[in-house]
């Protein structure tokens, strides 16, 4: 398994750090920022905000953040915050915090996750991104494919755009049926128009099993 990075008793994967990384390099937040912004009259109006609305803290926090730092030599060409993410980045173990510890590898969870996901799609169709961006033709393996995914998108992230185009349940499928299952599922996502004899069959196979399945469970349905 990929090592992690603990600090104030959080525990950091490489994928998690790297995705920090972009954010705090992106807004400019780190821990001597956070601790200017703290002092300032927009942090303590935020705060004084928060007594009274506390349902709207985060909006009041953001604008304060956003409001402060526009005023601020370093931030000139930065993006203005829309979600509260200042505390995080400024607590993180970023290289904007003089931290350069990251684990050299992916955690193996989140690569097998990936990959039982991915192995039963048609590279043809599901990377043409990763075609343009990587020359995939050069490196048509699953490992450097999951491995770019997670060197540049949040885990987190990468997961709930496969949900979106593919469906929760696809996903969940994919993480929780066993070898045997998936290795079938495999042969039939990649499988040649001389293999629809085959494919038949299992459909038979499966259908018949279906059936069987719910008569099962019916008989043991007490009314």
């Amino acid at each position: 398994m990929g090592c992690c990075f603990t600090k104030r008793s959080i525990t950091f994967t490489r994928n998690e750090i790297l995705a920090l990384n972009r954010d705090a390099n992106k807004y400019g937040i780190n821990m001597e920022r956070y601790n200017d912004f703290c002092k300032s009259r927009n942090y303590r109006i935020a705060i004084l905000h928060f007594s009274y609305k506390s349902s709207e803290y985060d909006n009041a926090y953001i604008n304060a953040w956003n409001e402060w730092k526009r005023l601020q030599p370093w931030a000139i060409q930065l993006p203005d915050l829309d979600k509260n993410i200042v505390t995080q980045l400024a607590y993180a173990p970023t290289s904007l915090n003089n931290s350069n510890t990251i684990p050299k590898k992916h955690a193996q969870w989140q690569i097998n996750s990936l990959k039982a996901f991915y192995n039963l799609q048609s590279w043809d169709n599901e990377i043409i991104d990763f075609k343009e961006q990587c020359n995939y033709l050069q490196y048509k393996n699953m490992d450097y494919f999951i491995n770019y995914l997670l060197e540049n998108k949040r885990y987190s992230c990468i997961v709930n755009n496969i949900k979106s185009l593919y469906g929760e349940d696809l996903w969940n499928l994919t993480q929780n049926i066993d070898s045997h299952w998936r290795d079938i599922l495999s042969i039939i996502t990649t499988s040649k128009h001389n293999d629809i004899n085959n494919i038949s069959i299992i459909e038979k196979f499966c259908k018949d099993k279906k059936e069987d399945l719910l008569n099962n469970l019916t008989n043991k349905i007490i009314i």
